[in-house]
């Protein structure tokens, strides 16, 4: 999720990061999502990049913001398949 609310998805492939998504611009948000058999149900959303990691006091929002943002877009997202994971302290 960029700077401006913008949502935006790359399926994970070797040598692609999220970072291409923006041009190496600012974000808001990042983490990893799954979508089993399709795109209007997901399975897993966390808030896991592989190397930056918010405050904790800020990691609960960004997967929020994540969620709301996946169910603006009609995307369903149950309880279950959320999962913080924190942040540095």
């Amino acid at each position: 999720m960029d700077a401006d609310d913008a949502l935006h998805i790359v399926e994970a492939r070797p040598g692609i990061h999220h970072t291409v998504l923006t041009e190496g611009g600012p974000v808001y948000g990042a983490g990893e999502v799954v979508f089993p058999g399709g795109r209007d149900v997901v399975s897993l959303i966390n808030n896991g990049t592989g190397h930056y990691t918010p405050q904790p006091s800020f990691s609960e929002a960004f997967l929020n913001e994540g969620v709301t943002a996946f169910e603006a877009q009609d995307i369903r997202v149950p309880l279950r398949a959320i999962t913080d994971l924190g942040g540095i302290g």
